[in-house]
């Protein structure tokens, strides 16, 4: 059996109904303009009502027509093709393990003001697992509202959650934005309102959280600083010693 890339899509594009309607009017509009020319092909006089509904049939078939172009292009697309794919696979799991409680249930209480909406901070992915410990420990004691579920194809700066109330602070909102977290956050006096620890990937992650803190207008002024372990300065002395350099002009 042969396979490709595109089988999937095009499954879907030949199940849906646009296709088997466009063919059956595209055909009946044939066989009534051949059977209208042979009927009244010798007749001097003919009725409009039937090159007036040949003219309308035309149209119709050639508007369907380009609604299948349409649906082809848009078969082709993956990212259309997989959220229909994940639709159908949630429907039949819904058929096969129903919800248990009543089928009427009482209207849930709506939650508090909106603090912040937690969005994609990447390139176009497939939602396939979701750190719910991590999510909850940054909201703190906020409701959290899921906005995409697994197996949703996610675009760059949609929303995927939202906090609403609580105490979530803004700063851990920020290093979990980077697959990092907070270790701790200070206020002080002086030059700066604040510090905060961060522990993250690498020196690039966090030159982005600088640059995302900093478009965003909420700081007059943000630094980033790497912090060495005192067991690292050893190891930094001896490459120091293997170093020569002599300023221009020396």
């Amino acid at each position: 059996m042969g396979f490709s890339s595109l089988s999937p899509r095009l499954n879907l594009f030949r199940d849906d109904p646009i296709v088997w309607r466009t063919f059956g009017l595209a055909v009946g509009v044939f066989v009534f303009s051949v059977t209208a020319a042979l009927v009244i092909g010798n007749d001097p006089e003919v009725s409009v009502i039937v090159p007036a509904a040949e003219v309308a049939g035309v149209l119709v078939a050639i508007a369907l027509i380009r609604a299948l172009q349409v649906k082809a292009f848009a078969s082709i697309q993956l990212a259309p093709t997989l959220s229909a794919i994940a639709a159908e696979g949630r429907g039949i799991l819904d058929e096969l393990y129903p919800r248990p409680g009543p089928a009427a249930r009482p209207p849930a209480a709506p939650p508090p003001p909106l603090r912040r909406a937690v969005t994609w901070p990447h390139q176009q992915a497939i939602l396939q697992q979701l750190d719910l410990s991590r999510l909850a420990g940054a909201a703190g004691s906020a409701v959290i509202v899921l906005r995409a579920r697994i197996g949703d194809t996610l675009q760059d700066g949609v929303v995927v959650a939202a906090l609403h109330g609580g105490d979530a602070s803004d700063a851990v909102v920020l290093a979990e934005s980077g697959g990092g977290s907070l270790e701790s956050y200070y206020w002080m006096f002086g030059q700066y309102d604040g510090v905060g620890v961060f522990e993250l990937r690498d020196s690039h992650t966090m030159a982005a959280l600088s640059l995302a803190a900093t478009s965003s207008g909420a700081f007059a002024h943000f630094e980033t600083h790497e912090l060495i372990e005192a067991s690292d300065l050893t190891a930094i002395a001896e490459r120091a010693k293997g170093i020569t350099y002599q300023p221009p002009g020396a």
